[in-house]
């Protein structure tokens, strides 16, 4: 396997990023449940105390996959004709717009809150 996208295939790269991706995304939404279900405990404390820096991770990790996609944009894998392909690239998009957006916003409000 390649490491960068070939046209056919997503590179190493976009693969590890991807998956890195998911999985932090998946860490900080099973606190957030946590925290909801348990409420305050040890485990919720631990898992709450990660989420700003797992946040300013997953924002910096979304920025290096945008550059690292649009560097490779000639070279990714098309998305399928019709209505499912253009539902993907809806759904990338709304995703990738999510995870700009909220982690803005939670450093602009933490900013502006004085700490």
């Amino acid at each position: 396997m390649r490491w960068a996208d070939d046209g056919f295939r997503y590179g190493l790269i976009t693969r590890a990023l991807h998956w890195l991706m998911a999985g932090l995304l998946a860490w900080q939404f099973t606190g957030m449940a946590v925290k909801l279900i348990v409420g305050r405990a040890p485990i919720t404390a631990f898992w709450v105390g990660t989420h700003k820096d797992i946040g300013l991770l997953l924002l910096a990790l979304l920025l290096i996959r945008a550059v690292w996609g649009l560097a490779n944009l000639k070279l990714r894998p098309p998305h399928q004709p019709g209505f499912w392909g253009r539902a993907a690239l809806v759904g990338h998009l709304t995703l990738y717009g999510l995870m700009l957006v909220v982690p803005s916003l939670a450093l602009l409000r933490q900013i502006g809150s004085g700490r």
